[in-house]
């Protein structure tokens, strides 16, 4: 049954799937992934297994001592003739080898299981070795490729921020230009560029765009506080 149940995890973890058109995430990296699921879920079902077949030996031992303990009473008083006929010490006996073959055959199921979860483990951990220096390599290829898009992407960044400040500076520079060119004339017109942007950009918080040290170092975490 474990047997069984192992190689469900197995082909439940290592199910092929399609290749996207913008999947370019290394095969070493898809496959070290299914191993850590694979190799998760393994240790859990086992545990899990391993935990009722050592209640269920423990139940055994302390049946079987038990047993143990009246037999050896029994046979005390057997040999010190207290009433104590051959076929009852028989009986005691015979119930005391029958516990001890049930304690021995779910020690017996015990021991299997706990060698089929190291073979299991090892195989895992065999293949997952082997593929670790594909997988570095893979890693570095994402990290690198992340990087560099992280450069033009902070490129960009910049850039839209000195897109914003030249607008709000084209705005100020123009309101300044219209009002020196008013003082010279006679004119009572009111011109105001940088008031009524200001009403209409008030929803924008320009420390929103700011990233600070402790989000970069979250999202290299794999969390984010947005």
């Amino acid at each position: 049954m474990i047997r069984k149940l192992t190689g469900w995890i197995k082909e439940l973890f290592t199910t092929k799937e399609e290749p996207t058109e913008h999947d370019v995430t290394p095969k070493a990296i898809k496959r070290m992934h299914q191993l850590n699921d694979e190799l998760k879920h393994l240790i859990i079902s086992y545990d899990s297994n391993l935990q009722g077949l050592q209640e269920a030996y423990n139940n055994n031992l302390v049946l079987y001592n038990q047993q143990y303990q009246k037999y050896k009473e029994l046979f005390t008083r057997y040999q010190n003739k207290a009433g104590v006929t051959d076929e009852q010490l028989k009986e005691v006996y015979k119930l005391l080898k029958e516990n001890e073959e049930v304690l021995r055959n779910s020690g017996y199921e015990l021991k299997k299981v706990e060698q089929y979860r190291e073979e299991d483990i090892f195989v895992l951990v065999s293949e997952m070795n082997d593929i670790s220096k594909e997988y570095i390599k893979g890693l570095l290829k994402v990290i690198n490729h992340n990087a560099d898009e992280l450069k033009q992407l902070k490129k960009q960044y910049l850039l839209k921020l000195m897109d914003m400040g030249a607008a709000y500076s084209h705005a100020i520079n123009t309101e300044k230009t219209v009002k020196k060119s008013l003082e010279t004339v006679e004119s009572k017109y009111i011109f105001e560029l940088i008031a009524t942007l200001g009403i209409h950009t008030e929803s924008i918080n320009m420390m929103e765009f700011e990233i600070d040290s402790e989000s970069i170092t979250q999202a290299l975490k794999g969390t984010t506080d947005n």
